[in-house]
């Protein structure tokens, strides 16, 4: 009699577990029927928790940006960044951008778009950000919806999309924001992207620039960068004997600084680049013989030397200390006696690097 009644039991369990709508319309009927029975509670128990979750759907609509990833492969600088003489407030020195890609299925529900910047912006600006050179900010630029044109970061939009494969551009400028002193790109802030919607599952991806690009800060200028020297008639009497000099006649390099700043002076014989006396070689078109040129510096008479670019060493002569604005550099040419003369023209040609600290 006891298994006739089990067995009933269960059949009973059976035919409320098929007959259902695996809802919780019938888990109060098992329920009460377990309590009486006793033994099947924990066998029940799970197929009821199975049958509920197996209820869960995911959502087919989608929208994707790039890589799986959430981090995605960081936007590459130059790895060396020259600032111009006095650059203006808002001169770019460095744009870059790249292309992410965006993938979406038809979306039956609108599409919240989200991008910020991870860090603080430069004060009085609300859309350049802050990185740890002084003078240079950061500004991001990211594609307006699908296929749009760049809109600046910080930004947010709502829209409805249609199924896409499109490019999402995202542009990164580095922004000159007061006086650059220079250094290593250590610390640049990420943007964030986001889409969300109630149809699809949001999506956040980080965008991180490459740090370490070295900013070199260009302190001077050179203002006159050719420099016509027109020295006097002279005669044969003019210069007696070797070494003799005449025709002192003074010129100057103009420089403008950013800022103060050690000049250093180099110059070189274009005509005769191995020259490291302290005679500037005559120029072929010369038909005098037995005279050359010197530069001079008050008393000192400048030696020449390989040019920078040569082998990047070159003798140098320490000019002074600049300051901010406009400077000049003095300097004197004149005739050297350097053997017998011969009457007729002599042209020289020298060039000068100028190098700063």
């Amino acid at each position: 009699m006891k298994d006739m009644h089990r067995r009933n039991f269960i059949e009973n369990i059976e035919m409320i577990y098929l007959g259902g709508d695996r809802y919780g319309c019938h888990a109060g009927l098992v329920m009460r029927s377990l309590a009486a029975a006793g033994k099947a509670v924990s066998v029940m128990i799970i197929l009821i928790v199975a049958t509920l979750s197996s209820a869960t759907v995911a959502h087919a609509e989608y929208v994707r940006l790039a890589s799986g990833q959430p981090v995605l492969s960081a936007i590459m600088l130059s790895p060396n960044i020259a600032v111009p003489n006095d650059p203006a407030v808002g001169t770019v020195l460095q744009s870059v951008s790249v292309n992410r890609g965006v993938y979406a299925s038809t979306t039956s529900c609108p599409i919240n778009e989200s991008v910020i910047v991870n860090g603080p912006a430069v004060p009085d600006y609300s859309n350049i950000f802050l990185t740890n050179v002084p003078g240079l900010g950061v500004r991001y630029s990211v594609t307006n919806r699908w296929g749009g044109g760049y809109t600046s970061v910080p930004y947010s939009d709502t829209f409805n999309a249609y199924s896409n494969t499109s490019g999402y551009f995202v542009k990164v400028e580095l922004v000159v924001v007061g006086p650059v002193t220079g250094g290593t790109l250590e610390t640049i802030p990420s943007i964030s992207v986001t889409f969300s919607g109630t149809c699809f599952d949001t999506i956040t991806k980080i965008q991180p620039v490459q740090a370490g690009s070295i900013v070199t800060v260009n302190t001077c200028s050179v203002i006159t960068t050719a420099i016509p020297v027109a020295l006097p008639h002279a005669v044969m009497a003019s210069l007696p004997s070797v070494g003799s000099t005449f025709g002192d006649t003074h010129f100057s390099i103009g420089i403008k600084c950013a800022a103060a700043a050690n000049a250093y002076l180099a110059l070189s014989d274009a005509v005769n680049p191995g020259n490291t006396s302290t005679v500037l070689s005559p120029s072929p078109e010369s038909t005098a013989e037995g005279v050359g040129f010197q530069i001079s510096s008050g008393p000192t008479v400048l030696a020449f030397g390989p040019d920078f670019a040569a082998n990047g060493q070159a003798q140098t002569w320490f000019a002074g200390r600049m300051t901010a604005g406009a400077n000049t550099i003095p300097l004197t040419a004149s005739y050297v006696r350097t053997g017998p003369i011969n009457n007729g023209i002599v042209k020289g040609l020298a060039t000068f690097t100028m190098s700063y600290e």
